[in-house]
């Protein structure tokens, strides 16, 4: 696995179209996969775990790892840092390998 980064979206960033975009770039008639790998949970933080696997619309396999840490603050998830490897995910989705040829 690539380095990975943290990625942290704000509300604009999810609602204003990021993961639709992401979404979209998955074959629809291929079910992404997520496999639920751990989740531990200490007072108003909980991490989990998980690898989610799929194809492409341009048939090119995806394949990474997620640890999400989730803080909650009164009552409502409050923070979401993401941790995956992100070179992966946007060459997979965006990059010059994810463009079909014409």
């Amino acid at each position: 696995m690539s380095a990975t980064t943290c990625c942290r979206l704000t509300p604009s960033g999810v609602f204003g179209g990021f993961y639709s975009r992401a979404v979209a770039r998955f074959d629809p008639d291929t079910p992404t996969n997520p496999t639920l790998r751990s989740i531990v949970a200490d007072g108003d933080v909980a991490v989990a775990q998980w690898r989610t696997t799929g194809r492409t619309v341009t048939g090119a396999d995806y394949d990474n790892s997620y640890c999400v840490v989730f803080t909650v603050r009164d009552g409502r998830i409050a923070e979401v840092p993401e941790h995956l490897d992100t070179a992966h995910f946007e060459q997979a989705l965006f990059g010059p390998a994810a463009v079909p040829a014409r």
